[in-house]
């Protein structure tokens, strides 16, 4: 039956009939198409170029890409350019350790939570709300228990945004590398950035396995606990005065660490 001969001297539900049938031909039909294309590219792709190097070097390849796992769009492009490529990117936990809680819809973080398997995982707050509605969601429904992150990224707008919140990093303190970044837009309306810079030690209790340390436009007093057991420290700042440690602070750090 063709759609020409369709309706002639039938009634509505017979006439309904008859395109559901005819739908569902086609539907049969395009599915065929869409399997044979599917095989049809596989058989293709086996002889390009990139797709005949190892696994091993395809996932480093795509790691580079990626940032290692920093860059969770081009980690999702890889997944959807073809099914030796998924599978090559799936298979290592590696390119999905990153989150980034900007805009990130739950499903999403537990989908790369799941992805990258036991591997720890670093997170990036741009901002206190951020931190504060991740870790009373995704943190404590799949994080926490298995104590998976490691790594902490912090931009804060403000001193007092982040005294205010600091309770926080009682939800991290697994983490081994911390980066806090002041925001300078907020640096640029202090009089005297020397002391309105400087954090309170309220944190250091909470970190006791932190190693790695970078300050982006703010720091703690030299003789804070933060330095204990630090195997790295990194303290930025641009276009502000600053004071900087004298000899005895810098070897009272070292000391410490």
């Amino acid at each position: 039956m063709t759609f020409n001969s369709l309706g002639s001297g039938l009634s509505a539900e017979n006439t309904v009939t008859l395109y559901d049938e005819e739908i569902t031909a086609a539907t049969r039909i395009q599915d065929t198409i869409a399997a044979a294309l599917v095989r049809l590219r596989a058989g293709r792709n086996r002889f390009i170029s990139v797709n005949k190097l190892p696994p091993e070097l395809l996932q480093s390849i795509f790691r580079h890409s990626g940032l290692c796992g920093r860059i969770l769009k081009t980690n999702l492009a890889i997944t959807s350019a073809c099914s030796l490529w998924r599978s090559v990117a799936l298979s290592d936990p590696a390119m999905w350790t990153f989150l980034a809680t900007a805009n990130l819809h739950p499903s999403l973080g537990d989908l790369l939570v799941a992805r990258s398997a036991g591997i720890p995982i670093a997170v990036s707050f741009q901002g206190w709300k951020e931190l504060q509605s991740f870790e009373q969601g995704l943190v404590q429904r799949t994080l926490l228990p298995s104590n998976k992150i490691t790594e902490v990224n912090l931009k804060s707008e403000s001193m007092t945004e982040f005294e205010a919140y600091s309770n926080y990093f009682t939800s991290f303190h697994h983490i081994k590398r911390l980066s806090i970044e002041l925001d300078q837009a907020y640096l640029h309306g202090l009089d005297d950035a020397s002391d309105a810079l400087i954090f309170s030690d309220d944190i250091s209790g909470h970190l006791p396995r932190l190693q790695e340390l970078d300050l982006i436009h703010c720091r703690f007093y030299w003789d804070s606990q933060i330095y204990t057991n630090l195997t790295h420290l990194s303290i930025h700042f641009q276009g502000i005065n600053f004071d900087w440690p004298d000899e005895e602070d810098f070897l009272e750090i070292c000391r410490s660490s």
